[in-house]
């Protein structure tokens, strides 16, 4: 299940059952995940993340972005809703191929009967 498909549904529940009715669900939730994430045996390694040459000026390219974000909130010129998304759209997007994306993207194999 992915994260939007969760959310869907989590804001399904608290349509119906309302915020505070839906705790048990969600700590059930939570408990699954942590199941079946030792079950999976899934791991993440240092080496798996790919660490770019040009590092430094993607970060400075994109630290001057928030930063003019930061100034047009602080004058009052956008919300601190309209702040936020322009600094989550104004990061690089993801790569493409990774071992981290692909973990993160991928669907379990059930065995066939």
């Amino acid at each position: 299940m992915r994260k939007r498909d969760t959310v869907k549904v989590i804001d399904a529940l608290v349509q119906k059952y309302g915020a505070s009715g839906i705790a048990i669900v969600l700590d059930a939730f939570k408990d699954l995940g942590f199941k079946f994430a030792t079950q999976a045996g899934i791991t993440i390694s240092k080496n798996d993340v790919v660490i770019p040459p040009s590092k430094r000026e993607i970060l400075g390219r994109y630290e001057g972005e928030v930063s003019e974000i930061q100034g047009q909130y602080d004058m009052g010129l956008i919300t601190q809703e309209e702040r936020h998304e322009l600094v989550v759209r104004s990061g690089p997007p993801p790569p493409t191929r990774s071992p981290v994306r692909c973990r993160s993207i991928s669907t379990p194999r059930t065995p066939s009967s």
